[in-house]
């Protein structure tokens, strides 16, 4: 009994589930709001964060959104993880590896970003920098004007998710 209790404590503070897999990290929880504020240049409010619906629990993937007070700047943040996909969709090859072979495949002269993640494109046609580390993949769509600082802006926020990422069991 007592060894039920324990584990119904872990469950609910989030240390864990039932089978003591490491808690799901979200796409909201790659980026502080100090972070996002100092890259977008201005205020903004807490993040707008996708519902936990059965399909992005299925797919492992979580996705965020930043907006500068003004709307002139905003950040779309989409993280998708191996480890918190289901069984049943794992088994099919679907996979962080795969979305991001599949986009390099859309894109072949999408601009390499070394030194970000394992892997790391940018598409300039539809402003998004994607990345993959170990068996997590994050897409980055920054709007901005003057264009030209988009991709800099996705490169500075990106760096701040790999860190996060690269922490012992972010990235599996």
């Amino acid at each position: 009994m007592m060894a039920v209790l324990v584990l119904a404590g872990l469950v609910q503070s989030g240390c864990g589930d039932a089978e003591g897999q490491p808690r799901r990290l979200a796409a909201c929880q790659l980026l502080a709001k100090t972070e996002v504020e100092q890259i977008l240049q201005g205020p903004v409010a807490g993040p707008a964060a996708s519902q936990s619906s059965a399909t992005d629990a299925l797919a492992g993937r979580s996705g965020c959104a930043w907006a500068t007070h003004d709307d002139s700047k905003a950040v779309l943040v989409e993280l998708v993880r191996t480890t918190d996909m289901a069984d049943e969709v794992r088994r099919t090859g679907f996979s962080a590896g795969a979305r991001f072979d599949a986009v390099l495949g859309q894109y072949p002269n999408a601009k390499e970003e070394p030194g970000l993640g394992d892997r790391a494109i940018y598409v300039e046609e539809t402003a998004t920098l994607h990345v993959l580390v170990g068996r997590s993949y994050v897409t980055l769509e920054v709007a901005a004007t003057p264009p030209p600082q988009v991709e800099r802006m996705a490169v500075a926020l990106a760096g701040r998710a790999v860190v996060r990422l690269r922490r012992p069991g972010q990235a599996d």
